[in-house]
């Protein structure tokens, strides 16, 4: 069997499990929390999801809801929140 990317995220969250996976202005998210995250997103699913739309700011969150995703063997369909014009002000 083909590895997944769920399936090598989950092998190096156990691998390394107190170790940064994700570092923020605002804190570090350990591979363990993101995992845990990850499986709690997946579990607020319907059975048999096809694709999941993805609108969120960047953070450790977004990573989760995108691994929860693919965990499902379903697709995301990624949206931005703001417009590149209106982050650049023009």
């Amino acid at each position: 069997m083909t590895d997944t990317i769920y399936s090598l995220f989950q092998k190096a969250a156990a691998e390394n499990r107190q170790k940064a996976a994700v570092i923020e202005d605002s804190g570090v998210t350990t591979f363990g929390e993101l995992e845990q995250l990850a499986e709690l997103i997946a579990g607020t699913f319907p059975d048999e999801v096809h694709s999941v739309g993805i609108v969120m700011d960047h953070r450790a969150e977004m990573i989760a809801a995108i691994l929860a995703v693919l965990k499902c063997g379903a697709r995301y369909v990624p949206a931005e929140l703001r417009s590149r014009r209106e982050e650049s002000g023009t």
